[in-house]
């Protein structure tokens, strides 16, 4: 009978989808939505640069479906993605001594 332990923990729950060797379904599609997009919005893109238009939006979305050299195991859109929405507040460490805290009182009270 095939026991389990509670500390052994799957490497993947949910493996990604192949289309081919290297090619996963959602990166060939977000290529394919990329270029779809490009080619929904041509039409706002003087008529001498449609064709690079468009394939600006291919390479964009190529280089986004790429994985991370900062971060293997996620994509570079979700590195851009956490870039832009990550906290902005500076975060500071709290003070274990009293006595620059009471400090700052006296100066903030004028004593």
């Amino acid at each position: 009978m095939l026991q389990y332990s509670a500390d052994i923990m799957p490497e993947e729950i949910k493996p990604e989808k192949k289309l081919m060797k290297n090619i996963y379904a959602f990166d060939f599609f977000a290529i394919v939505g990329s270029f779809a997009l490009g080619q929904a919005t041509k039409m706002f893109v003087a008529s001498a640069l449609q064709w690079p238009y468009i394939m600006g939006c291919l390479v964009i979305g190529i280089v986004l479906t790429r994985q991370s050299k900062t971060n293997p195991k996620k994509r570079v859109w979700q590195a851009v993605e956490f870039f832009v929405t990550r906290p902005t507040e500076t975060y500071l460490s709290i003070s274990v001594d009293s006595e620059p805290m009471q400090e700052n009182r006296k100066v903030k009270d004028g004593i």
